[in-house]
């Protein structure tokens, strides 16, 4: 079976990017795609380079490393990156502020047509968040 997830959700606020993660690793062990990982509104505060978790949520950010690693597409909304201040080394340049915040080495950005067409090619879709 193919799925498609979106993250709603920012890590120091919910539960939901951890169970996202969970999910997906136990749908790839059972020989499930994950076809994309798509991250909208305050969901895409999971992509920041600059996160400092506390100690209990430390492995969220290496969870989702290994999960771009392994080949799922870890995908940012464009316009809710850019106004969470999650910006790409382009965007960083193109507002003026003077460092990317986004991790580059294991998210990319793309538009909600990324997530439309990710839904298309899916037997499944999952909400992981209610956008806080």
């Amino acid at each position: 079976m193919k799925y498609a997830i979106l993250v709603r959700s920012a890590p120091a606020v919910s539960q939901a990017p951890t169970t996202a993660v969970h999910f997906a690793r136990a749908a790839m062990a059972a020989g499930h795609e994950i076809v994309r990982i798509f991250f909208y509104q305050a969901g895409v505060l999971n992509a920041l380079n600059t996160l400092c978790p506390a100690q209990d949520d430390a492995l969220l950010p290496k969870a989702w490393h290994e999960l771009a690693e392994s080949g799922t597409e870890l995908m940012v909304c464009a316009a809710s990156a850019a106004r969470h201040g999650v910006l790409s080394a382009d965007e960083a340049k193109r507002y003026g502020h003077p460092h990317p915040t986004l991790d580059e080495a294991h998210f990319v950005v793309g538009g909600l047509g990324s997530w439309v067409e990710a839904v298309q090619l899916v037997d499944r879709v999952l909400v992981f968040g209610d956008g806080r």
